[in-house]
């Protein structure tokens, strides 16, 4: 299977189990046709039960959000993300799920001052042969250094990344996190890096991507 998506604006699904809302987010210029259409560039499937298999032919990338390990049979376009329960901000399950959606809407529908777009995720998806993902959130303690002495865990084979903070980012944060990350991932085949305004303050280093021991 071939990954491929339409020539439409991003929307992104949100389906939280087992009773939770089902929510749909679209980019702010989207006009109100593209808002209805029933296709979504991506779907986030958190808690969903290990039995749980997504046919919908409309979506392009589907992402189980695991609390926990667990066995499931994924497509080229699906992928589990496991959650990061010893991130640095003890982020419970859900807060964590909702940071991933949060960051996905960053990449995807606001204009960065360094952009990746929807096809450099389907390229790290491409690239990453287990399609077991981990996401992390980690805050800097100031907006000079890089803080992956904060990363735990096994290094990455792929990446899709970026820094988001305040209007007073500049090149030389993006520069400093790209070299960064190129040094700490010797292993890393593949590295796409965005760096975007948000509302953080100190800014946010956001890490999606298969590690090396998946």
């Amino acid at each position: 299977m071939t990954l491929t998506f339409k020539n439409v604006y991003h929307r992104i699904i949100v389906r939280q189990f087992p009773y939770g809302p089902t929510t749909t987010l679209s980019s702010m210029d989207a006009p109100v046709d593209a808002v209805a259409d029933h296709f979504a560039n991506v779907l986030f499937l958190i808690g969903a039960p290990r039995e749980h298999s997504s046919l919908d032919t409309n979506i392009v990338v589907t992402f189980y959000v695991d609390s926990e390990p667990m066995k499931r049979n994924l497509n080229e376009n699906e992928v589990q993300v496991l959650y990061d329960a010893g991130g640095p901000l003890k982020e419970t399950f859900e807060q964590w799920a909702m940071s991933l959606v949060e960051f996905m809407r960053l990449m995807l529908f606001r204009l960065g001052m360094v952009s990746v777009d929807f096809a450099d995720l389907l390229t790290v998806i491409h690239f990453s042969s287990s399609k077991r993902f981990r996401f992390e959130k980690i805050p800097y303690d100031d907006h000079a250094t890089v803080p992956y002495d904060k990363h735990t865990g096994a290094g990455y084979r792929t990446l899709y990344s970026c820094v988001a903070g305040p209007v007073d980012l500049s090149l030389a944060h993006y520069s400093d996190l790209q070299s960064t990350l190129e040094l700490h991932n010797p292993g890393c085949i593949m590295i796409k890096t965005a760096m975007t305004i948000a509302e953080y303050d100190p800014p946010m280093m956001m890490l999606l991507g298969e590690p090396i021991n998946a």
